[in-house]
């Protein structure tokens, strides 16, 4: 039993079994063969029954030729944590400029509008403020 990848030799002959919890189990013409357990009664007192005899396994058949070494990269699945990190700072600094522009918009917006209301005034006669009581001044 293995929490990873298992690979069994080309032609190997195996007794058991393989277990690989988060991996792969590689096989390549391979034999596995399980042992039986005897046969008996179930209770107390009963006899037990006789053993199974298996055959005798073949010979294994000769070994091929190593493969190429492969290179060593990251697991498949994976990010590669700096490529992430930066990914994740490109994408906040891009929705800070989102909101920098929503923002000038909405300012450039109610000044627009602001200039508007103005304009709407003095185009109908009315001035921009009211007159202001000069405080009983005679001059």
């Amino acid at each position: 039993m293995a929490l990873t990848t298992i690979t069994a030799n080309t032609g190997a002959t195996l007794d058991g079994r393989l277990l690989a919890r988060n991996g792969a189990v590689n096989l390549d013409t391979n034999t596995i063969t399980t042992s039986t357990c005897a046969a008996g009664t179930v209770g107390g007192g009963g006899t037990t029954g006789t053993p199974v005899t298996t055959g005798t396994p073949g010979t294994p058949g000769t070994s091929g030729t190593p493969g190429t070494t492969g290179t060593t990269g990251k697991p498949i699945g994976s990010k590669n944590t700096t490529t992430s990190k930066s990914e994740a700072a490109k994408k906040r600094a891009a929705a800070k400029k989102r909101a920098a522009a929503r923002k000038r918009a909405a300012t450039r917006k109610r000044a627009a509008a602001k200039r508007r209301a103005a304009a709407k005034q003095r185009s109908h006669g009315s001035p921009a403020r009211p007159p202001t009581s000069t405080g009983g001044f005679t001059g």
